[in-house]
Parts: C-alpha cells; sequence; structure tokens
C-alpha cells in the first residue's frame, strides 16, 4: 500500500592523488524507498536536494559537495534527509536506503527519479516510469527519462515547483548510462578517514 516512489543518485568517480587512499572509488549508484511519493511531492523533493547540492559548501578546489565526495553513506544520509521532509508544510515521512540500485528489483507504483553527479559541475536528472507506468497514468511508456514537467502531466495538479536551471534533463543516452551503472552489483561503502 502507498505511492512507492524510488530516488537512484548517481554518484561521480572520486580519484586523489594517492592511487591507495580508501576515499577512492569508481562511479556508484545509491538508491532509497519512499512509501508516500508521487506527483507533486516527488518533484518539490527533487528540487529540494538539487538546492541543496547547488549552495552546499565544497572543499577548496573541488565540484564536489563535502558528503557527497567522500562516501556513500553520507551522500545517502544527506538524499534521504532531503526526501523526509518538507519544512514549509510540517511534513516528515521516514525514507530508507535500498539494498540494490536495479529499478527491476522495486516495489513501485509511481515512477523513479534519477539525480545524476557524474558530472558534478552539471547535475542533471530525470523521472522515469517502470513497467506498468505511473499509478495516475499507465500509458507512460517504461524506462523513458520525463523532464518534471513531463512527470507532471500525468498527474492532476495546477501549481508545481519550478526545477529551473538547478539541473538539466538527462538525454536518452545519459539515461541508459545511468541505468547500466545502477543495474550493477554495488560495492559496499567506501570508508572515510
Amino acid at each position: 500500500m502507498g505511492q512507492r516512489h524510488q530516488v537512484i543518485l548517481l554518484l561521480p568517480k572520486v580519484q586523489y592523488s594517492q592511487k591507495n587512499n580508501p576515499n577512492n572509488r569508481a562511479a556508484q549508484a545509491i538508491a532509497i524507498h519512499h512509501q508516500w511519493l508521487y506527483g507533486k511531492s516527488a518533484v518539490f523533493f527533487l528540487k529540494q536536494f538539487l538546492t541543496w547540492y547547488k549552495n552546499a559548501g565544497r572543499p577548496e578546489g573541488e565540484t564536489v559537495p563535502y558528503y557527497i565526495g567522500f562516501g556513500t553513506k553520507e551522500a545517502t544520509a544527506v538524499l534521504k534527509a532531503a526526501y523526509s521532509f518538507n519544512a514549509e508544510e510540517g511534513y516528515y515521512h521516514e525514507t530508507h536506503e535500498l539494498e540494490s540500485t536495479n529499478p527491476k528489483t522495486f516495489d513501485n507504483n509511481d515512477g523513479v527519479t534519477m539525480i545524476d553527479l557524474r558530472q558534478p559541475e552539471q547535475p542533471k536528472y530525470c523521472f522515469f516510469a517502470l513497467k506498468g507506468g505511473y499509478e495516475a497514468n499507465e500509458n507512460a511508456k517504461a524506462y523513458e527519462p520525463h523532464s518534471a514537467r513531463q512527470y507532471q502531466t500525468y498527474y492532476d495538479v495546477e501549481e508545481w515547483p519550478d526545477i529551473g536551471d538547478l539541473a538539466k534533463v538527462m538525454t536518452k543516452e545519459e539515461f541508459k548510462s545511468g541505468l547500466r551503472l545502477a543495474k550493477k552489483k554495488q560495492a559496499a561503502p567506501n570508508v572515510n578517514i
């Protein structure tokens, strides 16, 4: 029961000058599950995360915020927090980390948000439906990237949050590449120094 929605966050490759640095890692994906997320709220929480990302502190000379660049554990904590509450409306709903980032394993009925930070200075995103479309409209094509505006057409809401220039919509090629990364078996969260 619920309006189940998942969020996949694609993290950039991190490579420090020391080859044996335990914080070095290949590009990775993490995912969270939200039991009551759909339509306008899915766009709102995406905007909330992207606004944080744009404003987050970055170590000198780095393009990635500290919490994203130094570990999947920290990135997961930030993603869960951004998708858990709306201070203006007094809303809170717990999210939880998913063991698998492969969308085929998701219990879903209202789509998936994919946020791509593999090019940290150019964040991108998309919404996509799994097999069977969105609960609000079963005609949405599965595994096709949608912008926030396209996603909103499947829901009957008059006023929507505007993503603006916080991120660009992923192209089909970027989406397919992100999907391949999400379907890979992910390494355990790295250890921070």
